[in-house]
């Protein structure tokens, strides 16, 4: 029975206090046709077992983690296999998540599929989750969307988040709009918020939501923005 797993590099040397038995060659496709047996059902090791998997060189491991991420009966399961698949897989992991973010019934599911977007190299992720994060019909996929943006630093962060606060019907969704822009990079966080603040066609309780990240943020320009501000206040 399997109780402990590691994934090495095939030039990475290997020690150990007990004696290593080497089971010689063993192929890419049986290596991983074995592992995708302790995969299910959901043990323990089942996180570790996928990462091993997702190290595997061919379009095979693809199509298992994609399975996975289909079809496991366990949601952590089929978490950790879209995570892999953007972690790791690249422009084809990316392309197997792209259905998950508009086309799963779970809304769990979809959330996390954003977070998997965000973490492959894809050039596509940012229209990926710029588009989830207007049309998904659930406030928490909505929300995690922007956030996500945000932190990838897509440069159009600023301006689909901004538009999306004149547009969004959700007031927890346009809160947490407003605190992705606040995750930006620096300057762009404080540019982004400063932005926000002094634009008259923004409701005022999202404004009032700048104004508050501003002064968390305690970068030394918010700071300064703050006390011209309170310098004005009669």
């Amino acid at each position: 029975e399997l109780d402990r797993i590691r994934a090495y590099g095939s030039s990475c040397p290997v020690r150990a206090k007990s004696v290593i038995a080497d089971l010689g060659e063993i192929d890419a496709a049986t290596s991983a046709a074995w592992l995708d047996t302790q995969i299910a059902p959901r043990r323990p090791l089942s996180g570790e077992v996928m990462a091993a998997l997702a190290v595997h060189a061919g379009e095979e491991v693809d199509a298992r983690l994609n399975r996975i991420a289909s079809a496991d009966p366990v949601q952590e399961s089929r978490k950790d296999a879209l995570f892999w698949l953007g972690q790791i897989r690249g422009e084809p992991g990316a392309r197997l998540i792209e259905p998950f973010l508009s086309r799963d019934p779970d809304a769990g599911i979809r959330e996390h599929a954003a977070f998997a977007i965000s973490q492959s190299r894809s050039p596509r992720r940012g229209d990926l989750l710029i588009s989830q994060a207007r049309q998904d019909g659930s406030t928490q996929v909505r929300s995690q969307a922007w956030f996500w943006l945000a932190q990838i630093g897509d440069p159009r962060s600023e301006s689909a988040i901004t538009a999306a606060l004149n547009t969004e019907s959700s007031k927890h969704v346009r809160q947490q709009a407003v605190f992705a822009l606040s995750q930006l990079p620096e300057p762009r966080a404080v540019e982004a918020l400063i932005g926000v603040l002094e634009n008259p066609d923004i409701a005022l309780d999202v404004r009032k939501q700048a104004l508050f990240w501003m002064g968390q943020s305690g970068d030394p320009e918010a700071i300064r923005y703050l006390d011209r501000m309170l310098a004005t206040v009669k």
